[in-house]
C-alpha cells in the first residue's frame, strides 16, 4: 500500500484506520451513559458468576481475583469495554470488547501457569539471492523499568533495515523496483550470549541469575526477549509502562507521555507489548492540524498475546514503513543540522517497546533480533542483530540515603556501599532541607529494586519542588514545598510530587521526544512549558551537574599519560584499585546516568581503541552548553562526525593544527582542538558521513566519490553508533551480524556479501577500497581453496599513488591495510615470508597464509615497487 509516496505494510493496514481515529474511538468508548464496573467479591473469584443487568455498557470492568470468572448477561446483550485483568495486584492485559448473549456465560481466567519452556525462533533462512543490512540507529536506547513517579524516555527502540538483492550489480531494493519484498523482526538468542559468562567483568553470570522459578529450565536456558510483559507466576518484571494508574484507571505510560502528542494520543492506543504510535516525519508538522494525515504507525513485541499466550509467542512482526526520504527537523533546524534526507530507503520499525530483562528475568541490555527479508512469504534473506536498551540511570547514587543502597535485598548488582547521599537533605552543595523519602516509607514498586530507584525520584522531585516550586508555571500554580520543605505531606498540589507521574520533557525540551518536531514550544492544555521554562533536558542535566567537580571530575585528554595510569595513586583515593583513571572518570560521570557502569554501551572498535565519551563529546559543561543556555549545540543533533577523527588516510592525513593524533600518524584521538563545540570538520575526507548525523548517512543522492557504497546506510557496513564493528569482547551479540553476512567480525569488507564473480581490477569499493582476499580457512596455512582475485594476482599495473593511500607512502603497511581476517595471498618468491609452492589441480601455486590483524605490505607478498616510476 502506498500513500503519498510512502510504503505502509499490507499487514498493518487494519491497525493505521484503527490509529487515525483512535481519538474518535476514545469519545465514543468513553461516553457517559457507560457503567464502571468492578468485581471484586470473593465469591466471584471462586468461580461464581455475575450477572450483569440489563442492557448495559460496562467499561473498564476491574476484575481483581486468582481463578476463573463467570460473567453471565440476562439482558439481551451486554457489553464489557477494556476488561482489565488484575493477577496478584498487577495488571497483565487489557482485553479486547466482550459481546455476551442473553444466557451465555463468558469466562475470563487470570490464573497463570508458569510456563518453562523457550519460545520458538523463526528458522534462519535464505542469504543464497538476498541480504538483509539491519541496525538500531544508536547503539543504545534507554527505557525506565518504573513510569509511575516520573520518566525520562519511554520503551522505544529503532530498527532500519535495507534489502540487497546480490549479483554483479547488486540492487538495492524498495518496493517500487521489489513490491513483494517486506521485512520483519522475531526474538532471537545467542547461545554464548555474555549473560551466561561467569567471568563477565561487568554482570557476572553469578550475580545475573534467572528468576528462581525457571532455574533449571529450559527458558532460563537461552537469553532471549519476545515479550515486555511481567510474569508474575514466574516472578519476572519488565516494566509497569502498561500498568494501569489506580488514580487515573489511564496506564502509566499514557499519563507520562500523552502530552508530546499534544491531545492526539488515546489511552487505547497504550496497549501491552505495543510501542507509542510515530508520525509519518515528512507529514509533519501540518498532521497535528490535520490528525488524519499523520499515518501514526505502532510496532508491536513478537510476544504479544492475550494472557493465554504471553511468553508461548515469537511471531516475526512486519516493519511498518518504508523511509523513501526522512525528514530530520528540517522546519525548525537550519541547513545542514536539520534536512529532507533523500533516498535514504530503509525498511523502518520505530518503537518497538523493548526493555533490558530477557524472558527469564536476567539482565541483558543486549537483546537480539533476527531481521528477515521475505519475497511474498518466502525468507529469502537473514540477519540477527542486537536490539539494545538499557534501564542505568543510577541516580540513587547520589539521590538515595547511603543505607538504602546497602539494603540486603537489593540485587547484588544494584547494592552499593558507596552513594554519596550528596543530594539528599541536607544537600552536600545547596545545604537544601527537604523531606527525603527511603524504603521504610516504603517507596513504591514491584521489586524492591524498583523501590530504591523510585525513593530516588521521589526525593528528585521533592528537592526539585523546594528549590524550584515557586517559579513554577503560572497554568501550574506555584509549589508551596518551601514553606514547609521536610513536611511533603502538606504541600499543595502543585508540586511535582504530587503530580506524578511527571515526563521530563513537559518542561525541559528534548529534541528525542519531540516526535512532532516543533521545537521548544508551550501547550498550556497539553501541559507543555518547555518554551517558558526555558533550558532544555540535556542542558538541565550536564550543565547543573558539571559545576560539582569533585563528583563528576574532567577527563584528562587523550595525550595526557596519567589517563591510563592506576586512578588511587592519581588524585582518586574511592577508586577500585584495578580501575585506570580513564575507568574511573568515564564511571563517575557519563555512566553515571547514561548506561552505565554494568551496561557499558560504549563498546564498540573506538573504545577498544581508547577512545571514551569525553573525547567525541566533550565534558558535562560542553555538552550542557547548548542552544537553550547560549551554546550552538542541539541535543541529539550536534554531533561529532566519522571524519572529525577519521580525516584522511595515509597519503593524505590532513590533520589540523593543534590535533591529538594517534600513534598511527593517520587517526585523531579527539574530535575536537580547543572546543568540544565546533568539531573538526573534514568533508573531503574519504571516511566523510554525507548527511549530518552517522545514523542517517550513506544514501547516494549526497554521496562523493570514494564515500559510502551505493545508498548502503553507513550503519549497514559498520554497525549502529557507540558499537562500530568489531566489538572487542569475542561473543557479543553485536558481533553476530557483521559475522553472519561475511564470516567474521568487523566492518562489512567482504566484496562477496553482495557481490558475485571476481570484480577485478577496481578501487570502486566502500571509500576506494579495491576487492579483498577471501577468508583463509586454516588457521596458521595457506586455504588452497580459496579463489586467488584478480586483483591479488594482477595488480601490477595499478596507479601506485593510490595504493600509498592505505598501504603507506614507504608501502610498508598502515593500520588501513590490516587484514581483518586470516587471508590467502599469491607471492612471487619462494620462503619471503612463508611463501610456498601447492599443487592445485595439476598447477603449481605460491601461497602465502596472512594472520589477520597483519598489516599488508608491498614486500609481504612480492619486492616493494611502490615509490618506482
Amino acid at each position: 500500500m502506498r500513500v503519498a509516496n510512502r510504503w505502509i505494510s499490507p499487514e498493518t493496514r487494519q491497525n493505521n484506520l484503527l490509529l487515525i481515529f483512535t481519538a474518535l474511538l476514545w469519545l465514543i468508548l468513553h461516553i457517559p451513559s457507560a457503567v464502571a464496573a468492578n468485581i471484586t467479591d470473593p465469591a466471584a473469584c471462586s468461580g461464581t458468576e455475575v450477572v450483569l443487568d440489563a442492557d448495559q455498557t460496562f467499561d473498564n470492568v476491574d476484575i481483581t481475583c486468582n481463578g476463573t470468572v463467570s460473567i453471565t448477561s440476562n439482558s439481551t446483550v451486554a457489553v464489557i469495554n477494556n476488561a482489565n485483568v488484575i493477577f496478584q495486584a498487577q495488571w497483565v492485559s487489557l482485553q479486547p470488547v466482550f459481546s455476551v448473549e442473553t444466557g451465555s456465560t463468558l469466562k475470563i481466567t487470570t490464573a497463570e501457569p508458569l510456563v518453562t519452556t523457550a519460545v520458538s525462533e523463526a528458522l534462519f533462512a535464505g542469504n543464497q539471492e538476498y541480504r538483509v543490512f539491519a541496525a538500531n540507529d544508536l547503539g543504545m536506547h534507554c527505557a525506565d523499568l518504573d513510569y509511575q513517579i516520573f520518566s525520562i524516555l519511554p520503551p522505544f527502540n529503532v530498527i532500519h533495515a535495507q534489502v540487497i538483492k546480490k549479483g554483479k550489480k547488486p540492487s538495492l531494493l524498495t518496493p517500487g523496483t521489489a513490491p513483494d519484498i517486506s521485512v520483519v523482526y522475531s526474538a532471537t538468542s545467542n547461545p554464548n550470549d555474555p549473560v551466561f559468562d561467569p567471568n563477565n567483568p561487568t554482570m557476572p553470570a553469578a550475580l545475573n541469575p534467572p528468576a528462581s522459578s525457571l532455574a533449571g529450565t529450559e527458558r532460563a536456558s537461552v537469553s532471549i526477549n519476545s515479550t515486555s510483559q511481567n510474569d508474575a507466576t514466574a516472578g519476572v518484571f519488565k516494566s509497569n509502562f502498561w500498568k494501569k494508574n489506580p488514580f487515573t484507571a489511564n496506564p502509566f505510560g499514557f499519563d507520562g507521555y500523552d502530552n508530546i502528542f499534544f491531545g492526539l494520543l488515546s489511552p487505547l492506543a497504550v496497549i501491552l507489548d505495543t510501542g507509542l504510535p510515530v508520525p509519518d516525519s515528512l507529514l509533519l508538522p501540518d498532521c497535528l492540524s490535520t490528525p488524519a494525515t499523520c499515518q501514526f504507525m505502532q510496532q508491536i513485541m513478537p510476544g504479544i498475546a492475550g494472557i493465554a499466550g504471553k511468553y508461548l509467542l515469537n511471531d516475526p512482526k512486519p516493519f511498518n514503513r518504508f523511509d523513501e526520504d526522512v525528514n530530520f527537523f528540517s522546519s525548525v533546524l537550519a541547513a545542514p543540522t536539520g534536512s529532507i534526507i533523500e533516498g535514504a530507503n530503509w525498511w523502518s520499525a520505530d518503537g518497538v517497546p523493548m526493555f533490558p530483562k530477557d524472558d527469564a528475568g536476567r539482565w541483558n541490555a543486549y537483546p537480539m533480533m533476527r531481521i528477515q527479508a521475505l519475497n511474498s512469504s518466502t525468507v529469502v534473506a537473514s540477519t540477527d542483530i542486537v536490539l539494545p536498551v538499557a534501564s542505568e540511570a543510577d541516580c540513587q547514587n547520589c539521590h538515595a540515603l547511603t543505607l538504602d543502597c546497602a539494603d540486603p535485598d537489593l540485587s547484588p548488582l544494584i547494592r552499593s556501599d558507596s552513594c554519596t547521599q550528596a543530594a539528599v537533605s541536607p544537600t552536600r552543595f545547596s545545604k537544601t532541607v527537604f523531606d527525603v523519602a527511603s524504603l521504610d516509607d516504603p517507596a513504591p514498586g514491584d521489586t524492591r529494586n524498583q523501590q530504591l530507584l523510585n525513593a530516588a525520584k521521589i526525593n528528585i522531585l521533592r528537592l526539585h519542588d523546594v528549590k524550584h516550586g515557586a517559579k513554577y508555571p503560572a497554568a501550574w500554580g506555584s509549589c508551596d514545598a518551601s514553606a514547609a520543605p521536610e513536611n511533603a505531606n502538606n504541600w499543595n498540589g502543585n508540586c511535582l510530587a504530587k503530580r506524578t507521574p511527571i515526563q521530563c520533557s513537559q518542561c525541559h525540551y528534548s529534541p528525542a521526544l519531540d516526535l512532532a518536531q516543533l521545537g521548544p514550544t508551550d501547550d498550556v492544555a497539553s501541559q507543555v512549558f518547555q518554551k517558558a521554562v526555558g533550558t532544555s533536558m540535556s542542558s538541565v542535566m550536564h550543565k547543573f551537574h558539571s559545576q560539582y567537580g569533585a563528583l563528576f571530575p574532567d577527563m584528562p585528554p587523550p595525550d595526557d599519560t596519567t589517563r591510563n595510569k592506576p586512578a588511587v595513586d592519581h588524585g582518586y583515593p574511592d577508586a577500585d584499585p584495578k580501575q585506570s583513571v580513564k575507568e574511573y572518570v568515564l564511571q563517575e560521570t557519563c555512566y553515571q546516568c547514561h548506561p552505565g557502569k554494568r551496561t557499558q554501551c560504549l563498546r564498540g572498535a573506538m573504545f577498544s581503541g581508547g577512545v571514551v565519551c569525553q573525547d567525541c563529546h566533550g565534558e558535562m559543561a560542553d555538552v550542557g552548553h547548548d542552544f537553550t543556555s547560549g551554546g550552538t549545540r542541539v541535543p541529539w543533533a550536534s554531533e561529532p562526525k566519522c571524519q572529525s577523527c577519521h580525516t584522511g588516510d595515509a597519503g593524505r592525513p590532513n590533520h589540523p593544527s593543534g590535533a591529538i593524533v594517534a600513534d598511527d600518524g593517520i587517526r585523531l584521538l579527539q574530535a575536537y582542538v580547543n572546543d568540544a563545540n565546533a568539531p573538526i570538520a573534514s568533508p573531503n575526507s574519504r571516511f566523510a558521513e554525507n548527511e549530518n548525523l552517522y545514523r542517517l548517512s550513506g544514501n547516494e543522492k549526497t554521496l562523493q566519490f570514494s564515500q559510502g557504497h551505493k545508498g548502503v546506510m553507513c550503519e549497514g557496513c559498520h554497525g549502529s553508533t557507540h558499537a562500530i564493528w568489531p566489538i572487542d569482547y569475542p561473543f557479543a551479540n553485536d558481533n553476530i551480524a557483521a559475522t553472519q553476512l561475511q564470516g567474521h567480525k568487523g566492518s562489512i569488507i567482504q566484496c562477496s556479501t553482495c557481490h558475485t564473480g571476481d570484480l577485478g581490477l577496481t578501487l570502486q569499493g566502500p571509500h576506494g577500497l579495491h576487492p579483498v582476499a577471501p577468508i583463509s580457512m586454516y588457521s596458521g596455512q595457506p586455504d588452497t581453496g580459496v579463489d586467488i582475485t584478480v586483483w591479488n594476482r594482477d595488480h601490477k599495473d595499478a596507479d601506485r599513488t593510490l595504493c600509498q593511500n592505505c598501504h603507506g607512502k614507504d608501502g610498508l603497511g598502515t593500520v588501513l591495510s590490516r587484514a581483518a581476517a586470516d587471508r590467502t595471498l599469491a607471492c612471487d618468491k619462494l620462503n619471503r615470508n612463508g611463501c610456498q609452492n601447492y599443487n592445485i589441480n595439476g598447477k603449481n601455486r605460491k601461497l602465502l597464509f596472512v594472520d589477520k590483524g597483519t598489516e599488508i605490505s608491498c614486500d609481504l607478498c612480492h619486492s616493494n615497487k611502490i615509490n618506482d616510476d
